[in-house]
């Protein structure tokens, strides 16, 4: 859990639970399956138990839920009221400057982004029940934080849901119970956006149509990390809608990254730019989180180890530093509205 990350899609993470298992070829170097070996956590292998976190951790977000929250819409800079030197509650926050760019009016009221879980899987169903029945309620009661549920599961949506109303009905949390339920019938909660994690085209083919079935107010894709060219091909007419009085479902974000680490594979940036391209032309925001470890030869000079893809381009093993976020020399930090 951290109130402030590195993870640039978002502004703070939570964990209700550590431990996983591999779920795809994006799972190969897993980067909190090394973490938890360092720190003696939980094996991210079969069979293996999830670790539950404090209760204490638990705790956090409810805090976060009763802080004021901020965004610069001039030069993007987020946090609480407090950190923008604001007093109170900030009812008069347009007579103030953000502090950052100094533009007035610049500064407006907006949701914490709370990526969970950076270290597991809210659709594990190796999970006990009882711990995503807990989270759900997390979630319910905390409406000023826009939760970022990102699974490599989505297929499970509705079986896990479906279990934890059935657990929260039979043990008298009747609210929660409601709020589920509502889910399921096509009424997601406004503060949750789902995500999946899709790393080449076979991935992405298996789960798009979950992705578009599952209710929900805003939908990402997050694509990392980047093991090959992926034909998206948005906006057509062929998706599904959940009825005829509603609209047809649709991705309102993607996130492409490629992998960093001691085994990091090499990221190809035409794939990068192809992603850039599609969703420009389907007025999709777009996010570059970073190149990993490699960069174009032509934009970064310097020895490393080289690969050149079946397209001819090639690449320099050069460091997640100087790689950057970069691509054609542009940084890409699209979020939806």
């Amino acid at each position: 859990m951290s109130a402030t990350t590195n993870i640039e899609w978002c502004d703070s993470t939570f964990n209700a639970w550590r431990g996983c298992q591999p779920a795809g070829p994006g799972c190969d170097n897993c980067y909190a399956a090394a973490l938890s070996k360092r720190t003696g956590g939980p094996a991210y292998e079969p069979g293996e138990p999830r670790l539950r976190t404090s209760a204490a951790n638990w705790l956090i977000p409810r805090s976060w839920n009763r802080q004021a929250f901020f965004g610069c819409h001039r030069c993007g800079w987020r946090g609480t009221g407090r950190e923008a030197g604001l007093p109170g509650d900030g009812v008069t926050i347009y007579a103030y400057l953000c502090h950052v760019c100094k533009a007035r009016g610049g500064l407006a009221r907006t949701l914490r982004r709370v990526f969970c879980l950076s270290l597991g899987d809210w659709l594990d169903n190796a999970v006990p029940i009882e711990w995503l029945v807990d989270l759900l309620d997390l979630v319910r009661e905390t409406p000023n934080l826009e939760w970022l549920l990102l699974t490599k599961r989505i297929g499970m949506w509705r079986t896990r849901l479906e279990a934890a109303h059935q657990v929260a009905h039979t043990t008298g949390r009747l609210q929660l119970a409601v709020w589920v339920d509502r889910w399921l019938r096509g009424e997601p909660p406004e503060h949750v956006t789902i995500g999946a994690t899709v790393v080449n085209q076979p991935e992405y083919d298996r789960d798009i149509g979950k992705v578009l079935r599952t209710p929900a107010r805003r939908r990402f894709l997050s694509i990392e990390p980047m093991l090959g060219l992926i034909d998206m091909r948005m906006g057509g007419a062929s998706l599904p809608a959940y009825s005829e009085h509603k609209p047809l479902p649709s991705i309102d974000w993607v996130i492409t990254g490629g992998e960093s680490g001691g085994k990091a594979r090499p990221l190809n940036p035409q794939w990068v730019r192809s992603i850039r391209d599609q969703c420009r032309a389907a007025r999709v925001p777009f996010m570059h989180k970073q190149n990993g470890e490699f960069a174009s030869v032509s934009e970064v000079a310097g020895p490393g180890r080289h690969h050149t893809f079946e397209d001819g381009r090639t690449v320099r093993r050069v460091t997640k530093k100087l790689a950057g976020r970069l691509l054609d020399g542009v940084q890409h930090n699209g979020f939806p509205t």
